[in-house]
């Protein structure tokens, strides 16, 4: 690779399910580092960025104990970290599965070990600064948001003007009867509504957001959004989702990176820019909900963008295609499929072709007959 050519590497959602805590603690003290020892070549020469979708909060609030609420050791993303991740996105549905104290310590914990990040904040005035990455003479700009932060399970409500998450929207309200009808109806309508979204109800924290856009427009020369949204293990990207991220294009975003669903969905060019919905799971429990088999919530994508620095500009967008399994030590790994086939022979071997075929054309629309280490969507060799 060329001295003025970069590459982002983008991974799915990292996720510390109960078993994965469980598996990795030994005498007390946890190791997860086993989880990378099959994937972390692959980040050679990347800036890695993650979605880390777990507080990392103090062992006095409790560690993981249930199926949907997380806490995770500090181990952890000293893991991510020594095995070249190099970025984690923070706003998303988990945040605050610890309340403003469990962010506050996540916060501290990713700078304790040198984590960059950015999504959630302490302090106002750190939520008025974009992260901004310098690559010789390139700004790229990072941003991170969600569309929620599970307050109707977790019932740390935010008030309107802290700055603690950057929200796309208005904050969940508690189940009832009401909040179902008017999702039923929201469904319903945005299929013949011709307008973005829910303006009336979302219009503080759109304008708000578009506020940093135009700020981090100013500031750098490629603008990303790290986009938390979207129906778990949906098999089509929602609609609320998709003019979301258009939206966000049409208003200044270079290029939009999706997580949240847990299962890998579409890409598409629009607007001669790039949509990533989901990148699936990078870090999961294979099938801990076993209803969600068919949807291959164990496989994700290792999305990479290739930037001259020199010219500022997209000279080649690559995927690979990686899978969380059961190695024959019973221990967790995520593994490029490229390198796994090498393992596996007969049956195995062509499930594995089948089940990587499938996913390479949900992400890409690519027909292949064969696996890959990198799959291209946009440019060429030549380009760099």
């Amino acid at each position: 690779m060329e001295n003025n050519i970069i590459k982002l590497t983008f991974t799915g959602d990292v996720m510390c399910k109960k078993k994965l805590l469980t598996d990795s603690c030994l005498n007390g003290k946890y190791d997860f580092s086993y989880i990378f020892d099959e994937i972390k070549s692959y980040f050679k020469n990347s800036y890695v960025i993650a979605n880390l979708e777990t507080p990392i909060a103090s062992e006095d609030l409790g560690f993981t104990n249930e199926s949907f609420i997380f806490n995770t050791p500090i181990e952890y993303i000293e893991a991510l970290k020594s095995n070249e991740v190099n970025m984690v996105t923070t706003a998303n549905n988990h945040c605050l599965d610890r309340g403003i104290d469990g962010l506050k310590d996540t916060i501290d914990a990713l700078e304790k070990v040198n984590l960059e990040h950015t999504g959630t904040y302490k302090t106002k005035k750190d939520s008025e600064k974009i992260f901004i990455k310098k690559f010789g003479r390139l700004k790229v700009a990072f941003l991170s948001y969600t569309y929620g932060t599970n307050a109707m399970v977790n019932h740390n409500y935010l008030d309107k003007n802290s700055n603690y998450v950057n929200l796309f929207r208005k904050q969940e309200k508690a189940y009832s009867k009401y909040r179902i009808i008017r999702g039923l109806n929201r469904r319903i309508f945005s299929k013949i509504k011709k307008d973005k979204f829910s303006q009336k109800r979302d219009s503080f924290y759109l304008n708000k957001m578009l506020e940093q856009i135009k700020q981090a427009r100013e500031e750098s020369d490629i603008v990303i959004m790290c986009m938390h949204s979207g129906g778990q293990y949906n098999k089509v990207v929602e609609p609320y989702t998709k003019k979301l991220s258009e939206y966000l294009i049409d208003n200044g975003v270079d290029y939009v990176v999706g997580n949240h669903p847990h299962v890998v969905l579409d890409s598409k060019k629009y607007k001669n820019k790039f949509i990533a919905y989901s990148l699936g799971n990078f870090i999961t429990v294979p099938y801990a909900n076993p209803n969600q088999k068919d949807n291959y919530p164990d496989y994700s994508i290792l999305l990479n963008f290739y930037l001259n620095t020199a010219t500022k500009k997209m000279t080649k967008i690559t995927f690979s295609v990686a899978r969380t399994i059961y190695n024959k030590e019973n221990k967790l790994q995520v593994i490029p499929v490229f390198k796994l086939m090498n393992s596996l022979d007969g049956k195995d071997k062509e499930k594995l072709i089948e089940e990587t075929k499938h996913i390479v054309y949900k992400f890409s629309k690519i027909k292949t007959s064969e696996i890959l280490e990198e799959y291209i969507i946009e440019g060429d060799d030549d380009e760099q």
